[in-house]
């Protein structure tokens, strides 16, 4: 893409710097020389080194040859003789001082843009787990929302909580607790790539993620895996009553959109699931599909 940019300035430079070439001739401009030398600067601070390259190149050489020969523009004279000294050797100065101060400039704005895209990944990036955080997945919600309820597709939500996690984190402690959070992270987002599936930290030990486009039985299927992922990780866990290693409890809400459903009502549903989850003994899935 840059490469072909690049290439259209060299071409725009190139026809732009002929066209007032042109113009300068056809009109018999008194003093061409400060227009065309304007012309390359101008040129040369747009397009960088090659634009203006081959915008001096076309104006030194219509000033040898308009100012050198009689009959043409101007008369031969000893004041055309130093038009040409001066376009010669002014001319490639400019180019190399504004083309130095084009790269600056460029090697300024790309270090600014690369600071802000990272300061952007930062704000959307949860620091601990290295996932995406609460306030992304939000945004990712919304448009995949719009989605859905725009060409009527059905979309799913998870809720995932570590079981016993304060139990956890009392016994290991909290160094322990946030290495096991980046190994769930880790994990989860591991058995979602390669899908059209979003995870996110949802906030202290539960993760979020959302199915777009997707029925409710390949999301929980999707949430099988999640889980078995876990378990496979064999993070010792003294305090669980469920099991000797961590373990992780699921709600799966479904909905078929429409203008009627709500984002926020996806959510609840996938909070009631959780809930239920939990209540039914934890280390388990539990699902509810909205009306």
């Amino acid at each position: 893409m840059k490469e072909a940019q690049r290439g259209k300035l060299l071409i725009l430079s190139m026809a732009a710097t002929v066209g007032i070439t042109a113009i300068t001739w056809y009109f018999c401009v008194p003093n061409p020389n400060m227009v065309l030398i304007t012309a390359v600067i101008t040129f040369t601070f747009v397009g960088g080194f090659p634009c203006g390259v081959i915008s001096a190149a076309i104006v030194i050489g219509y000033s040898l040859l308009f100012f050198s020969l009689p009959g043409q523009l101007f008369h031969y004279s000893a004041q055309n003789f130093y038009k040409i000294i001066v376009i010669v050797a002014f001319v490639p100065v400019q180019v190399l001082l504004v083309g130095i101060l084009k790269k600056r400039a460029d090697v300024k704005s790309k270090k600014l843009e690369q600071a802000n895209q990272k300061l952007n990944y930062l704000s959307r990036i949860d620091y601990l787990t290295d996932i995406p955080n609460r306030r992304y997945f939000n945004e990712m919600t919304n448009t995949a929302y719009q989605k859905a309820q725009l060409y009527a597709q059905p979309i799913c939500c998870a809720l995932i909580d570590i079981d016993f996690f304060k139990q956890y984190n009392d016994h290991y402690g909290h160094i322990a607790g946030d290495e096991c959070l980046k190994k769930i992270a880790g994990a989860v987002r591991e058995e979602l790539r390669g899908t059209n599936s979003f995870a996110a930290r949802y906030g202290g030990e539960e993760f979020v993620i959302l199915f777009p486009n997707t029925e409710a039985a390949p999301a929980r299927s999707l949430c099988e895996k999640v889980q078995a992922a876990v378990k496979r990780l064999q993070i010792p866990h003294a305090d669980s009553s469920v099991s000797s290693h961590v373990t992780i409890s699921i709600g799966v809400a479904s909905v078929q959109l429409t203008e009627n459903n709500s984002k926020t009502e996806l959510l609840r549903n996938a909070d009631k699931a959780l809930y239920l989850a939990k209540e039914m003994g934890r280390n388990r899935i539990e699902s509810i599909a909205a009306e």
